[in-house]
């Protein structure tokens, strides 16, 4: 149970922008043979000035942008993709970014291989590249978030040391992917060790746990269990860990180490932060400042009362300048 008083107080004052501040006019892109302006566009931080907005331009967010357009093509398949990004002045405060694109050859997914799998069939890991081969081009993030995937499945029967290797293998623009698997030795829980508790009684953390003592290790189990224990609001941090015994045993003991919320404390939170521009070209930088009271076990029990107040600004960076 958590009883909670917010107040929050918002001002804000800014002042007009001086000329110092660069806007962004107009974006091209030279050498997009493939890829349609919008598509490209429609992923960027940084975009061409609109009846009612304009994108404040800045070398970090320019940059920023030709590291997503890479990404962005590689996930095509054209993983040899060359961008270079430029700047001109139209006026003194209006610029026009230019990106030349040598986009190179797109690869093609011709087969994937697995090897070394046992525990899993063929056709219960192959499920996990429908994406890729739905594409038809080769994609190395969905490459990467189908290992991860597949990982994470022998992880939750109990395959602690599951080991992935992938490599490719290019022939003139078509790939094989070759997929090499170790799924090492089953796993069970044996004991379960909780560390950090000094008030809250140990019945709030079993409660939470969804496995038990010689339950096969599941790491989905481990991961739902401290989310449950977090979010039961008695402690400020929670980690569960597993703990080889030996290889022989194929047993992990487990340890759990919280940290309480302390029974009554007061925190301070004093920060700034960056804001977009709005449409009278307005350059505004924040200052926000959480104040939070806690009373941990309030009335003896798991409840937690909350006092908590917030004062939010906006103010423009160059009140500051001389």
């Amino acid at each position: 149970i958590i009883i909670k008083f917010i107040l929050i107080l918002v001002f804000s004052f800014t002042t007009i922008k001086g000329t110092d501040l660069k806007q962004v006019s107009n974006i091209i892109f030279i050498g997009n043979n493939n890829i349609r302006h919008k598509e490209l566009l429609v992923n960027l931080s940084l975009q061409p000035a609109k009846f009612f907005s304009r994108s404040n331009f800045s070398n970090k967010k320019l940059n920023r942008d030709k590291i997503i357009l890479e990404a962005f093509y590689k996930s095509k398949g054209f993983l040899e993709i060359e961008i270079l990004a430029e700047f001109e002045y139209i006026n003194k405060n209006d610029v026009t970014i230019k990106y030349y694109i040598n986009e190179g050859k797109q690869f093609l997914i011709k087969d994937i291989t697995i090897s070394g799998n046992k525990f899993f069939n063929n056709q219960q890991l192959n499920k996990y590249f429908t994406s890729i081969w739905h594409n038809n081009y080769y994609d190395p993030g969905n490459m990467r978030k189908a290992i991860k995937e597949i990982k994470y499945l022998y992880l939750s029967k109990g395959k602690i040391n599951i080991s992935i290797m992938d490599e490719i293998i290019i022939d003139g623009t078509d790939v094989t992917a070759r997929i090499n698997i170790y799924e090492g030795s089953t796993y069970y829980i044996r004991n379960i060790k909780i560390n950090g508790l000094i008030d809250i009684d140990i019945k709030y953390i079993m409660r939470e746990l969804t496995f038990n003592k010689d339950d096969l290790y599941n790491i989905s189990e481990i991961n739902k269990s401290k989310n449950r224990i977090f979010n039961s609001r008695l402690f400020s941090s929670v980690d569960i860990k597993h703990k080889m015994i030996n290889d022989n045993n194929k047993y992990v003991d487990i340890e759990i180490n919280v940290r309480e919320y302390k029974s009554s404390s007061l925190e301070l939170n004093i920060g700034f932060k960056e804001l977009e521009p709005d449409q009278q070209n307005v350059s505004l930088t924040g200052i926000d400042t959480d104040i939070r009271w806690i009373l941990g076990n309030f009335m003896n029990t798991s409840s937690t009362l909350e006092i908590e107040g917030r004062i939010a600004s906006e103010i423009n960076s160059d009140i500051f300048k001389y």
